[in-house]
Parts: C-alpha cells; structure tokens; sequence
C-alpha cells in the first residue's frame, strides 16, 4: 500500500508532504493519523505500572510533570547483568532454611512463581516429549506439581533451603527442596529451582554445597528428572552425580524409568567435624559456576 512506502516526516520536503496531504481524502489520513500515535503509545506504564491501568485514569486531568510512577520489570528479566553483576550477587548470596508456617506464609507465592517460571521456560520447548495428560498445559501441570511439593513443605515431609540476598521475598534467587531417608543415610533430592535468568551461572551449585554444610560426610544423594530434562541432568553430572540403573528407579521410587533418570551421589569429602567450620567444596562441586 501506498501509506507504507513513505520514507519519515524528517525525510520529506515540506512540497512533498503538502501534496501528500492534498492527494489523501479524510478517511485515509485519519487511518494514517490513528496507525501513528497507536504505534507509539506516550505511556508504556499500563502493562508494568504500580498496579494502575493507565486506561483506567481521569484523562481530563493534566499530567503532573513531577509525578514519577515506578516501573516494574517482569520477572524474566529481573536479575539479566553482566558478568561482574553476576559475580557480586553469587558473593552476596546465601543459603537459609526455610520452614512454613502455614500454607498462607508470604513466601510460598513466590516460590511458586520462582518455581512455575523456572521451568515454564525450558519445558515450553519440549512440551509434546513431556507426554503431559490431555485435558491439562504446562503451566496447570506445574501448579499441580507445586501443589504436591507446597504440602510436603507446610507437613513438614521435606526441608526447603532458600538461595537468597536479603529478607525480603523480592530477594530469592532459587530454592531447593530435599527428603531425608534416615533408614537408608540417603538425602532425596526433590527439586533444584533457580530464577529463570540465572540459569548456568552457578546459583544452582550454590544450593547443592550447602548441603555439605547441614549433613556429615558419608551421605548419599539422590534424585529423579525426566530424560527430556537434558539441562537439569547435565547439572547433576557436572556436580558428580552417577546415573541409577532402570530397575532401581522403578523399583525404590515406583517412576517409569522410559521417561525418568536416576542419579546418586556419595559425599566422601573428608572435612571437620565441628559445626563452625567451613567445609571445603568436594571435587564434584568445586566448578558450582556450570550448574
């Protein structure tokens, strides 16, 4: 169409831009008009304001030039930096247990979120390998998912360690949520989430060494994930993790081992035993910055 061939206004001689006008009817100016300012809207702050839809104000009043409404970025996009960034926030972060409440503490929504867009965003690219059920998404699949676990977290069945820079819910980084099988000395390994875009800069790795600090040596640690999951088992291995047989899959945790993998590990670090020492990173953690 003629309209979409015009070079910028910038581009154009004040002859050409009167003939452009005169050669136009009304109808197809105001099309253009409308296509313009529609394009580039003066405000952005509708989709990540304060909570205020900017559709939803009095436009009959002027805008105070003053006034300065906070941006929000999304999620996926909180903790993108350069390396040096990153550097400094893996220095600033820690590892603190977490034990609910209730299953109305402030922290579970986030970590539900945490969780949700840590996995949306590999598990998106795999969805048909996943052979989720047909009558569900991925996204109500992982609220499931995370149903099960925040149960087990509010029972107390399992222990939750949070990777965090601060108090405040805003500052966690990443969770892991882990079973202890006394009878067998085994830790169970049920999930290792990170922020969605910190993923293979080494905050994953982080949660795995703490576990050295909060068991003694001579623990053995397990887990599951699915085959399609090429990521989180290449994580594992990166820590020193040895892939279980099929059979021992099916028979001590009951998954179908066509669409799971087993992995274990053996802490066989020799370190000291008073708690106030700093253990040092065994060789299948000393490269944490892989995970």
């Amino acid at each position: 169409m003629f309209l979409t061939k015009l070079m910028s206004r910038e581009q154009q001689s004040p002859e050409s831009l009167s003939r452009f006008h005169e050669q136009q009817s009304p109808e197809s100016l105001s099309r253009f008009q409308t296509q313009q300012t529609s394009r580039f809207p003066s405000s952005g702050l509708s989709r990540f304001g304060n909570g205020l839809n900017v559709s939803d104000t009095n436009t009959d009043e002027p805008a105070k030039q003053d006034e300065v409404i906070p941006v929000v970025q999304p999620i996926t996009s909180r903790f993108l930096a350069d390396s040096e960034t990153l550097d400094t926030l893996r220095k600033k972060a820690i590892v603190k247990e977490y034990i609910p409440k209730s299953d109305r503490d402030i922290e579970l929504p986030a970590l539900r979120s945490l969780f949700i867009e840590s996995f949306d965003d590999f598990y998106k690219e795999i969805e048909p390998r996943l052979q989720l059920r047909s009558d569900t998404t991925l996204r109500n699949w992982l609220n499931e998912t995370f149903d099960e676990m925040q149960e087990e977290m509010v029972k107390k069945k399992s222990r939750v360690f949070l990777l965090t820079t601060g108090t405040s819910v805003s500052n966690i980084l990443g969770f892991m949520q882990i079973k202890e099988e006394n009878d067998t000395n085994t830790v169970y390994i049920s999930q290792v989430a990170v922020h969605a875009s910190l993923k293979r800069k080494g905050f994953g790795g982080l949660l795995l060494q703490h576990l050295l600090m909060v068991y003694p040596t001579g623990k053995t640690y397990t887990g599951l994930c699915r085959r399609a999951n090429d990521p989180a088992l290449q994580f594992y291995i990166k820590n020193g993790a040895v892939i279980m047989p099929d059979d021992v899959v099916a028979q001590k945790y009951g998954y179908d081992p066509v669409k799971y993998l087993g992995f274990q590990y053996v802490d066989k670090t020799e370190r000291p035993s008073t708690s106030t020492a700093t253990p040092a990173a065994p060789s299948h953690l000393e490269n944490p910055a892989d995970a």
